[in-house]
């Protein structure tokens, strides 16, 4: 969803789902109080019936170093605190839980309830620092993965969890670039790439065309028959073109999904339409929101999974 946007909000599936860390907080006044914190898939708890404001901060080299920056351009209450590690961008919204995200950018965003005291959340990054720098280290990895693209023969792309090896051939009879898919399913499948020119931005629109509109195709089949076992069907469907969201849907019912997903394997795919069309029911991540996907997807567990491990092959 648009930042800031939170008249209407929507909920999401994002690329660093793996990376975010959630921890239960009630905030009153200068007492704010910890509880449950998850990261990554673990869970752990941090002192659950006692305030930590007050008590001296753990020893980080770099505590000294934050800093209160105003930034209008979040509800205009937003602030950054930044210290010669990382960059904090800290956004408050109408919610009970505080969550703390490594980006795949690199950018640590703390999703705080409205009345977060600023020291409870620089107390919360400091006890945190660690396991930050250890998320920073993954998405640096996870980006050093991500596949560099030429657009020439012989580089491979997925397409529904495939592995197609890409294939450019030249024709000076054709007005514009095509694609066509062969050998599907065999093991040795190719994206023939026909241009008449061979520049690689031709070649790399050419195929983002044509992703998404077999995305086009792929999800409105889904969505169709996942509609039915939920009982409920969109208002409209749309492609998203986000670097770090899979997928999104608004109070007004339109799911959007990124055309990328297109990529991942089919039971990625139907996991990612079911979360979003469980949405219609549940706009939040609540109890009844899971169980609504696991009644749908009772293994969609595996397909989250392989979205937080691979989901950077997907992005170009």
């Amino acid at each position: 969803m648009p930042e800031g946007d939170l008249d209407n909000p929507e909920i999401s599936i994002t690329a660093h789902t793996a990376l975010h860390w959630r921890m239960r907080n009630a905030v009153s006044g200068q007492k704010s109080l910890l509880g449950a914190g998850r990261w990554a898939t673990e869970s752990v708890t941090l002192d659950d019936d006692r305030s930590i404001i007050g008590r001296s901060r753990p020893e980080v080299e770099s505590r000294k170093l934050l800093q209160r920056k105003i930034d209008g351009g979040i509800m205009g209450d937003g602030f950054q605190l930044a210290d010669r590690e990382f960059q904090v961008e800290v956004v408050y919204r109408n919610r009970k839980t505080m969550e703390i995200r490594v980006l795949p950018s690199g950018l640590v965003r703390v999703v705080a309830p409205r009345g977060t005291t600023d020291r409870f959340i620089r107390n919360c990054l400091a006890q945190k620092a660690g396991w930050i720098r250890e998320k920073l280290a993954e998405a640096q990895a996870r980006e050093r993965l991500r596949p560099k693209r030429e657009y020439t023969s012989g580089e491979v792309f997925l397409f529904l969890g495939e592995e197609m090896t890409l294939t450019v051939a030249g024709n000076a009879l054709l007005a514009k670039a095509t694609v066509r898919l062969d050998g599907q399913g065999t093991g040795a499948g190719r994206l023939i790439v026909e241009t008449p020119a061979g520049e690689r931005t031709v070649i790399q629109a050419a195929l983002e065309e044509w992703y998404r509109q077999k995305a086009i195709e792929v999800f409105t089949e889904r969505i169709e028959f996942f509609s039915e076992r939920i009982g409920k069907k969109p208002e409209r469907i749309k492609l998203s073109n986000a670097k770090k969201r899979w997928g999104s849907c608004t109070s007004k019912g339109t799911v959007l999904l990124n055309w990328r997903v297109v990529m991942a394997p089919a039971p990625v795919i139907d996991y990612l339409v079911v979360h979003e069309l469980s949405h219609l029911k549940h706009l939040n991540h609540s109890g009844a929101f899971w169980r609504q996907v696991a009644e749908i997807l009772p293994d969609y567990q595996e397909s989250k999974d392989w979205l937080q491990k691979n989901g950077y092959k997907l992005l170009y």
